[in-house]
């Protein structure tokens, strides 16, 4: 929900509209015309009892999701983070539309029961691209607030102090989301506990920190070739691309002495 603040002057979701022509431009674009709106906007009424809803023009964009906010009659809104297609196409077989979803649906819960972070609360979950909306996605309350992205990254004088003050809470709150396992959330059973299962293309649950590193070091696979690197990086090319080459056996190397807790708990990771 939107609860009345005069701090807050309205969303700033300049992003979008400021994507230069290109790649990412044209995949989002390609994705905000794929969805069925209209659709969307039933679904949302039909949620809140036949209470008639309409799309605001406001489009928030991430790097995975696109965001849309639904005002119903009564003065109550919702925001719809629909998920878009994946930039490149993965190939991990677990890491499906359906279960991406679900496991963040599942760790939005999870901070929601181990914390007091303003987590907003979700209403109603489409995990398969299948619906009638042609895309998978969350209703889920609308809060106030921009992200630093739509910010320009940049805090204003005035509010810094408060800004870094309640991000640093918000760190110490998400510091008490405790894992016995490196992987993903599956589930939540009703004692509270979790069942957690692999991370896309890496596999897990891990129970061990060295174990986790010395699988990454085994499989990560940098995805800009030689020639686009020395390109990039001049006169520097040589030796960054021996960098990379040589990262994933440092990585190994020092599997066993990067955790300081080898066998946990570990802690809440945005990946």
């Amino acid at each position: 929900m939107c609860p009345n603040s005069k701090a807050f002057s309205g969303y700033q979701w300049h992003y979008y509209p400021s994507l230069q022509a290109g790649h990412y431009r044209s995949h989002a674009d390609r994705f905000l015309a794929s969805v069925n709106w209209p659709a969307l906007i039933e679904y949302a009424t039909e949620k809140r009892n036949g209470i008639n809803c309409v799309l605001l023009p406001d489009i928030g964009l991430g790097l995975n999701n696109m965001v849309r906010i639904l005002e119903f009659a009564d003065g109550l809104r919702w925001v719809a983070r629909l998920q878009m297609p994946p930039l490149a196409e993965s190939t991990s077989c677990e890491d499906t539309p359906n279960t991406k979803m679900n496991r963040e649906f599942h760790a939005i819960s999870l901070v929601q029961q181990k914390t007091r972070v303003p987590v907003p609360q979700i209403y109603a979950l489409e995990s398969g691209g299948d619906c009638s909306v042609r895309a998978p996605f969350m209703l889920m309350d609308c809060l106030e607030g921009n992200v630093a992205m739509d910010l320009g990254k940049e805090i204003p004088p005035e509010s810094k102090q408060t800004a870094l003050s309640d991000l640093a809470k918000i760190h110490v709150q998400l510091s008490k989301v405790q894992l016995p396992m490196i992987g993903t959330i599956l589930s939540i059973n009703t004692d509270g506990s979790y069942q957690q299962g692999p991370i896309p293309g890496l596999g897990g649950p891990f129970n061990a920190a060295t174990q986790f590193f010395e699988t990454w070091a085994a499989k990560v696979r940098f995805g800009m070739p030689d020639e686009r690197l020395r390109a990039a990086c001049g006169q520097y090319a040589t030796e960054i691309i021996h960098s990379v080459e040589t990262f994933p056996k440092s990585i190994c190397d020092l599997a066993n002495r990067l955790s300081l807790r080898d066998h946990g708990p570990f802690p809440l990771c945005h990946v």
